[in-house]
């Protein structure tokens, strides 16, 4: 990624930023609200992002090449209907516990 970034003139995050979609691809909806990349662009400015070398195997240390990078992940949530099967017994006391 870095190495096509470097060719075309881009910041990694600039590419990022230009795949960032405005809608749900499967339900092909707007999102209520996305703010991805204004996470990534606020981060980029506190990490000091425009003041690295852009240029790919260019830090070392001692033998190791060094880099930095950026990414993002999502991690699904599905909701599912729940149900529930509540027996009673008068005679027994049932803990109930509300949040």
């Amino acid at each position: 990624m870095d190495e096509l970034a470097e060719k075309l003139i881009w910041t990694r995050s600039s590419c990022a930023f230009e795949n960032e979609p405005s809608e749900d691809p499967e339900k092909h909806i707007p999102y209520s609200s996305r703010h991805l990349v204004a996470c990534m662009q606020e981060g980029a400015r506190r990490f000091g992002w425009n003041a690295r070398n852009p240029k790919p195997g260019q830090v070392r240390d001692g033998r190791w090449l060094v880099g930095i990078g950026m990414a993002a992940a999502t991690r699904g949530n599905p909701l599912l209907l729940s149900k529930a099967n509540v027996g009673w017994i008068p005679t027994v006391p049932v803990p109930c516990e509300w949040r």
